[in-house]
């Protein structure tokens, strides 16, 4: 099967076809009651809807774009309830890689991913994806004997009030009565805040985990290992990609389809569909 597609969607990946089967749905202009729960909700185009009848909602005539967003919806909530966790919106990981430095980081194969309605058709878009997360704080870092002046000029993040995460830019590291401070501008609204070194965390950026490894004396390369799992290294890259692509979508068949709710079922073809640009 061909499909035209923009040239937007080159970089996406591998296209995998959704069939499903047809149910009702059901929308209001209000704000649904506590009759039913945020999981069963979207709201699309200024109104409300569910695949559950609630008081304040009319049956609706199907529309694709609604089903869309509502598989999307479906979709990451069973991967979060099947111990996947994200980054950013769009990005799934579980998969941790053994490597020796985990009090520094940890590195986990995942996966991007689009469902894009195309030609009235609606597809799972897969492109694996390997995430760093940071696990040691500036603190820490001070702890094992990193060079406190090496310790500014990077991006960091913190918690603020109520959890949130807060980026912004660490200036400098200094003791003041016995307690390590990080002074960080804030990318938020560029102020600047003293924040305690054991409550900030670098970005979880290959080239800075490697400078911070360094610093530690610890012989590991980080940018090798980023290669070796983004296949960069590889002189047959594509068919690596494809083939943990296919791994991807095996196992998400095994967890996550078939996506169920209401009415509806939604299951995932084995193979990609070609797509033409």
């Amino acid at each position: 099967m061909e499909i035209d597609v923009f040239r937007i969607y080159q970089r996406l990946g591998n296209f995998f076809r959704m069939k499903y089967n047809q149910g009702r749905m059901f929308e209001s202009r209000s704000e649904p009651s506590e009759v039913i729960r945020r999981e069963e909700v979207i709201f699309f185009e200024g109104k409300f809807y569910s695949y559950k009848s609630f008081p304040e909602a009319r049956e609706t005539t199907f529309n694709l774009r609604v089903l869309k967003s509502m598989i999307t919806k479906q979709f990451a909530l069973k991967l979060k309830n099947n111990g996947y966790k994200f980054k950013r919106k769009y990005i799934a990981y579980r998969e941790e890689v053994e490597q020796p430095h985990k009090d520094i980081f940890s590195v986990f194969k995942g996966f991007e991913f689009r469902i894009i309605l195309l030609d009235d058709q609606i597809f799972l878009c897969i492109d694996p994806h390997i995430v760093f997360k940071v696990n040691c704080s500036i603190d820490y870092l001070l702890s094992q004997g990193f060079d406190r002046s090496l310790l500014s000029d990077f991006s960091v993040s913190y918690s603020g009030e109520e959890g949130k995460r807060i980026d912004g830019y660490l200036i400098e590291t200094v003791e003041e009565s016995n307690v390590n401070l990080c002074r960080i501008k804030k990318f938020r609204d560029f102020t600047e805040v003293k924040i305690l070194a054991n409550n900030v965390f670098p970005e979880p950026r290959p080239e800075l985990i490697q400078m911070i490894l360094d610093g530690l004396g610890r012989n590991f390369n980080v940018i090798s290992l980023q290669r070796k799992l983004s296949f960069l290294d590889s002189k047959t890259a594509s068919k690596d990609r494809l083939m943990r692509t296919l791994e991807i979508v095996q196992r998400l068949k095994e967890e996550v389809f078939p996506l169920e709710f209401g009415e509806f079922k939604v299951e995932l073809e084995d193979n990609p569909v070609v797509v033409k640009l």
